[in-house]
């Protein structure tokens, strides 16, 4: 078992579809979801540069309270030239 946002930096090929789902606890005296939201952004970030041209990101339990796992995420990814296709339960992101 390794760290997902260490393997996500040092993964050599490319990623066709980015599938987040990892639990990180908050800080004390966090804002309840920031521990999500930057490590969520740190993954995306991590994997960034390797996503395929055709590339899909699929975060899982998107339907929570802000800040949580997709708030940074979505909003960098559409720079990014990504396009939000769904968002409920999950949100999935493709170019």
């Amino acid at each position: 078992m390794g760290d997902g946002i260490a393997f996500l930096r040092d993964y050599p090929g490319t990623i066709d579809l980015l599938y987040l789902d990892f639990w990180t606890p908050d800080p004390a005296g966090a804002q309840a979801g920031s521990g999500r939201t930057n490590a969520y952004l740190q993954a995306y970030l991590n994997a960034r540069d390797k996503l395929g041209p055709r590339a899909m990101i699929l975060i899982d339990d998107t339907d929570h309270i802000h800040p949580w796992k997709h708030t940074l995420i979505v909003p960098e990814a559409q720079k990014d030239g990504f396009r939000e296709i769904w968002q409920g339960r999950q949100t999935l992101l493709m170019r």
